[in-house]
């Protein structure tokens, strides 16, 4: 989900809220603050299900961990020369194949490190 989805769904939420209270204030309830506060959180329950925020919220921790679990695998393979040399040759294998002809590059050998 993109940031100006997010935002839009959260401007929504608060467009319902204060169109919540608005009918809140209208019906009579705003006699008793206990009412409000209860209408208020009744409207918020409501709304943060329907639009299924708490959904969203954990899809978006989801992809946070795995991003993380992405970025420790490769700062492991970075961390020997082994695994830097091996993406770096591959990296430059696939420069050549995107920019030059089959004819014009050829690799002669894979060299095999061991650490």
């Amino acid at each position: 989900m993109t940031d100006t989805l997010i935002i839009a769904n959260l401007i929504a939420v608060l467009l319902l809220l204060g169109l919540g209270l608005f009918i809140l204030a209208r019906i009579s309830y705003i006699s008793n603050p206990q009412n409000i506060l209860e209408g208020m959180e009744h409207i918020i329950r409501k709304i943060w299900f329907d639009s299924g925020v708490e959904r969203k919220i954990g899809e978006i921790e989801m992809h946070a961990r795995e991003l993380k679990n992405i970025q420790k695998s490769l700062e492991q393979l970075l961390r020997t020369p082994a695994g830097r040399a091996s993406i770096g040759e591959i990296t430059l294998q696939e420069i050549l194949k995107d920019q030059l002809p089959p004819d014009m590059f050829a690799i002669k050998k894979r060299y095999q490190i061991h650490t």
